[in-house]
């Protein structure tokens, strides 16, 4: 993302506030909808559209508090909504792309087609979600015209700061890292916290090379019509790594989980040996 200026300190609401309120009101309208929507595939495709909705518009939202407040905050926003989030969708819920595949290839629990419909769903909900923010921007309450102005005229610039082969490795890899955290989340204790900080380091990690989105959806909202990439390589960088590293994951991580649970525990067993001797 590009940037212009500082933050204007006018507005009638500070940003702070602003974001809480946002977070707390989209929950509740998204518990609101759990209970309403009808059971079975058409409510989860419903539930699953307002639950990208949501992840985008707070994630959108997350710059206003880099901006107003500095990484410490931003870094904090998403470990503290990838907490949220976790504990409010279900567990077939899936925000992006990156998740469906990882559902698709781990659990197995929809069709092809199915997933081609979620999919397509979720680009939907990232495109409703960018035009929400820039209602939202539009209307100054926290005093971000500068990123109103870079929303509506399209002025953003690529985060893409390294070659395309190097981008798709570091999206690749903070994917996969993420989402292998998220895939043993059960097994571990305070497993939503281990997946908080997961995404707050995956993000830290990558933010100086692509942004380090490792979310399909997110990154068409916020990167698809930035300058300084062009579309194929946005979905190079974007869609490629994280799939194919979601894809991986979902074969392969309960492989990986046990031989890092037996791995551990021999570690434990030698360790108690050596000490009763």
């Amino acid at each position: 993302m590009g940037s212009v200026g500082q933050m204007p300190s006018s507005g009638i609401i500070p940003p702070w506030i602003f974001y809480l309120l946002e977070v707390v009101l989209s929950t509740l309208f998204v518990r609101l909808a759990q209970k309403l929507l009808p059971k079975g595939r058409i409510g989860r495709f419903v539930e699953d559209f307002l639950c990208v909705m949501q992840t985008i518009i707070i994630s959108h939202e997350n710059g206003i508090l880099k901006r107003a407040y500095g990484d410490a905050a931003y870094y904090f926003a998403i470990f503290a909504t990838t907490v949220l989030f976790g504990k409010l969708f279900r567990s077939n819920i899936s925000t992006n792309p990156a998740g469906a595949v990882h559902q698709f290839s781990s659990k197995r629990n929809m069709t092809d087609m199915e997933l081609g419909i979620q999919i397509a769903l979720q680009m939907s909900a990232a495109w409703s979600a960018y035009k929400f923010v820039q209602f939202l921007w539009g209307l100054n309450f926290c005093g971000v015209y500068h990123q109103q102005k870079l929303m509506t005229t399209d002025t953003y610039s690529s985060h893409i700061a390294v070659n395309i082969v190097a981008a798709i490795l570091i999206e690749f890899a903070v994917t996969f890292i993420y989402r292998l955290v998220h895939h043993g989340e059960k097994q571990l204790p305070l497993g939503s916290v281990w997946t908080g900080i997961a995404a707050a380091a995956c993000t830290y990690a990558g933010y100086k090379y692509t942004g380090g989105y490792f979310n399909p959806s997110l990154a068409f909202s916020m990167q698809y019509n930035c300058h300084g990439h062009d579309k194929w390589e946005f979905f190079a960088v974007y869609f490629l790594g994280p799939v194919i590293a979601a894809y991986l994951v979902g074969v392969y991580g309960d492989s990986i989980w046990q031989s890092f649970q037996k791995s551990t525990g021999e570690m434990r067993e030698k360790s108690k040996k050596e000490k009763d001797i």
